[in-house]
């Protein structure tokens, strides 16, 4: 099973991208997409055991930005593909 991770601190927004991957994955019963409104809640949720294997992130958060998250999931967690969210060209290149 292919697990992905959907993290953004704006619920609509979040729940937008959930729509849209979540439509592309339907059809496939082995990928399961979950939200998440924090990157806290993302690293709670890896170091009680839960694997993800693609994290999808908002850049601009508050707490933990998502680069700063990306950094720290690429130090720890071996093997999570990364993808970035931005609506902020000075951030695309930075990801």
């Amino acid at each position: 099973m292919i697990r992905i991770a959907l993290v953004d601190n704006e619920p609509d927004m979040l729940s937008i991208a959930f729509h849209y991957v979540n439509q592309i994955c339907e059809s496939n019963k082995e990928i399961q997409v979950s939200q998440f409104l924090s990157a806290e809640d993302v690293i709670r949720k890896l170091e009680a055991g839960e694997r993800f294997d693609i994290i999808v992130s908002d850049i601009e958060m508050p707490e933990m930005d998502g680069l700063s998250f990306g950094e720290m999931i690429k130090k720890k967690y071996l093997g999570i593909y990364l993808v970035f969210l931005t609506a902020y060209a000075d951030f695309a290149a930075k990801s």
